[in-house]
């Protein structure tokens, strides 16, 4: 899996766009890009392609990465600024590889047969689940031990 934070400055000179652009690990088949602030962001389709996608804040694009022409993440801010000062926009992009395992859920377990799906809820109610849990506040990283 690839995963990646990015910051796309917004364009202050009013020459075009600013461009982030990145290629996905030839093991990888599915691409998603979240753009969580400051978008919207526009995403070139292809390779050498001039047709793009927009991408809104708040929303997700998922991505065929399976060949070489959509293996490759373009992504271009064309907000126009006055200074240096406005915020970027961000976006996770996260790559990989399709498990093609069955999937079952329920509620928000996620598993691959129904028969975990159960385990996995007595578990939870015997309070034996998840099977591990560290001995600091895993929610405060300032809490980690050294």
């Amino acid at each position: 899996v690839q995963m990646l934070d990015v910051e796309i400055p917004s364009n202050h000179e009013g020459n075009g766009a600013t461009t982030f652009s990145m290629d996905i690990h030839p093991d990888m088949d599915t691409t998603m890009i979240y753009v969580y602030k400051g978008g919207p962001l526009e995403l070139q389709k292809e390779h050498d392609s001039i047709e793009t996608i927009t991408i809104p804040t708040g929303s997700i694009a998922l991505l065929d990465a399976s060949s070489t022409q959509t293996r490759g993440v373009v992504l271009s801010n064309k907000q126009q600024t006055q200074n240096d000062n406005d915020e970027p926009a961000c976006a996770m992009i996260f790559a990989g590889k399709k498990l093609k395992q069955p999937i079952a859920w329920h509620g928000p377990v996620v598993m691959t047969t129904q028969d975990e799906i159960r385990q996995a809820l007595r578990e939870l109610r015997q309070g034996t689940f998840p099977p591990q849990q560290v001995d600091w506040d895993f929610q405060r990283l300032a809490s980690k031990p050294k």
